[in-house]
């Protein structure tokens, strides 16, 4: 049964993420397996059918009861629990971070993964008891951004506590293994760092342990040139570890089964260690089939292996079919045993640079369109690069496993072997360093929409499966490819013409920030901030580098730093047109100045200040009111004003949208302010669970009495309001899991008519070499 395996892991994969996005209950799971065993698999290509539902449903089930049994996510209030430090999670300058195991919270025996923040050092493996409050991890707040709760999800690990007090100490020597395992990576740090210089040894124990501990401006580099892949422990890395440990032990007189035993043994310890990478398993499960299948004559062939391990992984770790690196992993590892050769088919030269040229060009179609989709922009200078750092990279690393056997051995030669490294990763920094200030060749996809990505993979598949394709010159497919590029490039012109403008209350945290554009301006109003910079740095500065290739002007509404406190690294990084009111203190060569009357006008939206704030000294109330009109409906921005201006204010306030002033305080809204706006959709920007408690309960009742339907970032996300040929439409990011209902009208129907008028344009396309799917299934 060739494709059996095939069948059964990537629709146990597929039915996982089903579940997880999608609300589908306990009893539908089990009527599609219940319904599976109807099919008769005697017939012909039935058995795929049955394999097909059967464990798409399992993988829906599986993931259903998890998040259902799921408890450490759903405790409120304070309380105390009873704590067992497993490991040292990372260390900042203010907190040491802990993953834990919640053993028992108040009488309740929990036993689930946590993420502790404590200001002190604990001992890894003692038991300790504290009081808190148990938080669940948020989805992000912004369309595309990171999630940091399916991250820790994919990791195991399910809610997080931050301990104000002191914790009482029940048992500091509870569980031995798990201080005797932090032991053991304290010790291999340590001989890491021994003998290097300091930048090196953080490189080196970063990609060792695939935890930071190098400088985030060079980590930024080195992922900017799609280097990230040697700095978390992934496939590469256990290869290189697979070829070391033979290339090593065979120098002595050991059976070849001894051998592999301790490859084994050596390597499943140091994923362990490492904190049991997906990318690494994948590697580790692919290589032990491999050598199981040679040693006992098995008879499977690489596919199977790939989606066996893929399975295993699953089965044992249903969570990991969210986490990103994963499918990756598997992509690339498909990519380069099949699309490699169907690619570079005519290819006939074979030396170790065209090699690696093919792998890595491979690897990188393959990967492409979730690259663009997730991080917007690909720098094309990643195959030159990735064909000077990774041989080198190679050597370092296996030099780095030398380094620990002599370092118990011979520790002179160890110290010579730190010297080696050293000059090695000294050439990695300079080509980085050389590489990371050239941005001509960046090619990047704002707002790449989903359903191309799928559509993109459909179209690799049916490539891969085209049995006249792999037969064209290497000319005739770069034109086969130049004609998908352009019908992609077209279909994504199209989507943005028909979003025509949209507005957009980001996900700020505690303050305000909106990104207004029509294709033709691209501004904000506030852009949030805090001391530290932090939310430029995780929100704001990700979300405008996937989202814009320009910001053409920023108004700033007034100079308080939840509002303003970003706007020094947009100027570094975009260099806009900064608008202020005249009470503004920010200096800046492009500062304008706005006044009553003053217009900002573009194709889709245009900005007209109702009030300018220079009556006013209080400082919420020297805030900019802004009209903003878009085609369908219009806005009206307040800033942080107050009761007393807002009485004052005499003109016409009509209008559809409410920017609530002072993000929901008890201080603005009046009810007299409310009747004179009458506004339809109420916009308010407050951090999640913020120290103020916005928006205060005495805003929100005003809001529900007069019928005004609201939208808050706290808990509804980032609000998009978008305008386009077909009207206008409201998003929201945060919400409950998507109905079946949704999904079957929505999503589906346009994910089938997507990919059908793909394969029609192509099927005309191609007409003239007679192309014709090929329904069995190409053997490499």
């Amino acid at each position: 049964m060739f494709l059996g395996i095939i069948f059964i892991g990537l629709f146990y994969f597929l039915g996982i993420n089903f579940g997880y996005r999608v609300d589908v209950n306990i009893f539908i799971s089990v009527l599609f397996i219940f319904l599976s065993f109807f099919i008769d698999i005697k017939k012909k290509n039935r058995i795929y059918i049955f394999l097909s539902l059967f464990f798409f449903s399992l993988g829906l089930l599986v993931i259903t009861i998890s998040e259902k049994n799921i408890k450490v996510d759903k405790i409120e209030g304070i309380n105390k629990i009873e704590i067992l430090i497993t490991e040292v999670y990372s260390i900042s300058e203010d907190y040491y971070t802990y993953k834990a195991k919640a053993i028992k919270v108040g009488d309740d025996t929990i036993n689930e993964n946590i993420l502790l923040t404590y200001k002190d050092r604990l001992k890894v493996g003692s038991l300790i008891e504290a009081k808190g409050e148990l938080e669940p991890f948020r989805d992000s707040g912004n369309f595309g951004q990171f999630s940091s709760k399916d991250f820790m999800r994919s990791k195991g690990i399910f809610a997080s506590l931050f301990l104000k007090t002191s914790p009482k100490i029940l048992d500091l020597n509870y569980n031995k293994f798990f201080y005797i395992k932090n032991n053991v990576v304290e010790k291999l740090n340590n001989i890491n760092s021994w003998a290097l210089k300091k930048q090196n040894a953080d490189f080196v124990n970063t990609v060792f342990f695939a935890k930071n501990f190098m400088d985030d401006g060079y980590k930024d580099k080195v992922e900017d040139l799609g280097l990230s892949h040697i700095l978390a422990v992934s496939g590469m890395h256990i290869g290189i570890i697979y070829l070391f440990l033979c290339g090593f032990l065979s120098i002595f007189p050991i059976n070849y089964k001894i051998r592999i035993f301790f490859f084994f043994l050596i390597t499943i310890s140091y994923i362990y260690l490492t904190g049991m990478k997906s990318s690494a398993l994948r590697a580790f499960l692919i290589i032990f089939f491999v050598e199981m299948t040679r040693i006992y004559k098995l008879g499977l062939n690489r596919l199977k292996l790939i989606f066996l391990a893929f399975f295993i992984i699953l089965l044992f770790m249903p969570y990991r079919a969210i986490d990103l690196s994963l499918t990756l992993s598997f992509i690339s590892i498909l990519s380069l045993f099949y699309l490699k050769d169907i690619l570079f088919i005519n290819v006939k030269k074979d030396s170790n640079l065209i090699k690696a040229f093919k792998t890595i060009l491979t690897v990188n179609i393959s990967l492409l369109p979730l690259i663009l989709y997730y991080y917007g922009s690909v720098n094309l200078l990643l195959i030159p690069v990735n064909l000077i750092v990774v041989p080198i990279f190679s050597a370092t690393f296996a030099l780095v496993f030398l380094k620990i056997i002599l370092y118990f051995t011979i520790r002179p030669l160890a110290y010579f072997i730190s010297f080696l490294i050293d000059f090695l990763l000294d050439i990695i920094y300079f080509v980085v360093d050389l590489f990371s200030g050239i941005d001509f060749f960046k090619f990047s996809i704002k707002n790449m929409n989903y359903y191309f990505v799928i559509v993109l993979f459909l179209l690799v598949l049916y490539f891969i499966f085209e049995r006249n394709y792999i037969r064209l010159s290497l000319t005739d497919k770069i034109k086969g490819f130049k004609i998908i590029a352009i019908l992609i490039l077209s279909f994504s012109f199209i989507f943005e013409i028909a979003s025509y403008t949209s507005l957009s209350m980001i996900d700020i945290g505690q303050g305000d920030a909106f990104l207004i554009s029509d294709g033709k301006l691209t501004g904000m109003i506030d852009t949030g901030g805090d001391i530290k910079g932090s939310t430029y740095k995780f929100i704001l500065g990700p979300y405008l580098k996937k989202r814009v290739k320009k910001l053409d002007f920023v108004i700033i509404s007034h100079d308080d730093i939840d509002h303003s406190g970003n706007l020094k690294y947009i100027v570094r990084d975009y260099d806009p047109i900064i608008f202020t009111s005249e009470k503004s203190k920010i200096s800046s060569p492009k500062r304008k100045i706005l006044k009553n009357e003053d217009i900002i006008k573009s194709t889709g939206f245009s900005i007209k200040v109702l009030d300018d704030g220079k009556e006013y000294d209080e400082s919420n109330n020297t805030s900019l009111v802004l009209s903003y009109k878009q085609k369908g409906f219009s806005a009206l921005f307040t800033g942080d004003m107050e009761v007393d201006k807002e009485k004052n204010l005499s003109m016409d306030l009509k209008h559809d949208i409410l920017k609530v002033g002072h993000h929901g305080s008890m201080t603005s809204t009046s009810d007299d302010f409310l009747k004179k706006v009458n506004p339809k959709i109420a916009l308010i920007s407050a951090g999640y669970k913020n120290k103020f408690s916005h928006p205060h309960k005495e805003t929100i009742e005003k809001l529900e009495k007069y019928g005004v339907r609201y939208f808050r970032t706290d808990r509804d996300g980032e609000v998009r309001i978008t305008s386009s040929v077909f009207g206008n439409e409201i998003k929201h990011k945060l919400r409950n899991k998507k109905s079946l209902a949704s999904f079957l009208l929505g999503d589906l129907l346009y994910i089938i008519v997507l990919t059908g008028t793909f394969t029609l344009l192509l099927k005309d396309l191609f007409k003239e070499n007679d192309y014709e799917l090929y329904r069995g299934y190409r053997k490499i």
